[in-house]
């Protein structure tokens, strides 16, 4: 079935008189939304079940087209879509068609103080991921939040929104073998992923349930989970420094990627040293 348009889309939701479902779409549309270049037509397009979740958002602010589509070997993908030339000149001037490198600056501007968090989690659902890697052997386990975006992705708008709330980030720019490039902003501190995670869920109310749901698990983990200490020392077992996490000191090793598995070999005795230094985890509780 194909799209049914509608020219019925309450534009001035987004430009002036500001929703937090608008808020949130703009989020979304900064994730994964494709802005045609030429045309008014504008679209979002994921799994089937985040679109059910998506589309009576989307109906907040007006009348939108509905299509899904199987194809083999992949889950079913579901697409929003509309055309408005006002939205979508609107978003032409605030860089939408941009997205891949530049920082949402301009869009955030127009956004009111107290709506800004919304186009903060509209962007995480459709970008981000909050993670858990447990280790049941050792009663611990690696937390991370990341948000994936490409190699040239100006990361500008997160950076200040985490200096606010005193959260340390790290950018990773990667290439890999294949000579696939992308970059990630990245989360790893657990006190700091609580932080992040409570401002992007300060309403509940929006918001994939999934990735509420996974975020409170995680959050239960790191306030449940025993505490520890990371020490780092030279190999003359001179203390250099201590951290709260695994990812913590790999953030401090500054190696561009995520070394927290070899620390934590060297932790737990599966080699000696990691990167140059003895590393030791003790309990402090």
């Amino acid at each position: 079935m194909g799209f049914q348009f509608s020219q019925k889309i309450h534009y001035n939701d987004f430009i002036k008189n500001h929703t937090p479902e608008s808020v949130y779409i703009l989020g979304l549309l900064w994730a994964d939304g494709t802005i045609n270049k030429k045309t008014n037509f504008f679209s979002i397009e994921c799994i089937k079940d985040d679109i059910d979740y998506f589309y009576p958002i989307f109906q907040t602010t007006g009348k939108y087209g509905l299509y899904t589509r199987n194809r083999m070997g992949r889950k079913v993908q579901g697409t929003i879509g509309g055309c408005s030339l006002e939205l979508s000149n609107f978003l032409k001037e605030n860089d939408y068609t941009h997205k891949s490198i530049m920082s949402p600056d301009k869009i955030l501007f127009t956004i009111p103080e107290n709506l800004k968090q919304y186009f903060f989690l509209g962007w995480s659902d459709g970008d981000g991921n909050f993670y858990l890697q447990e280790n049941q052997r050792e009663k611990g386990g690696i937390v991370q939040y990341t948000m994936s975006g490409s190699y040239e992705q100006d990361w500008n708008a997160l950076i200040k929104i985490c200096e606010k709330l005193n959260v340390n980030y790290r950018i990773d720019k990667i290439i890999t073998k294949l000579n696939h490039s992308y970059s990630s902003f990245r989360i790893c501190r657990s006190d700091d992923i609580i932080k992040f995670g409570d401002y992007l869920y300060k309403d509940t109310k929006i918001g994939l349930k999934r990735k509420i749901e996974y975020f409170n698990r995680i959050k239960k983990y790191i306030n449940d989970k025993p505490s520890s200490i990371i020490k780092c020392f030279d190999v003359n077992e001179n203390l250099i420094n201590d951290f709260n996490s695994l990812c913590s000191a790999s953030l401090w090793l500054n190696k561009n990627r995520n070394v927290s598995s070899d620390i934590n070999a060297a932790c737990t005795g599966r080699q000696k040293t990691a990167f140059g230094y003895k590393w030791k985890k003790l309990k402090i509780n």
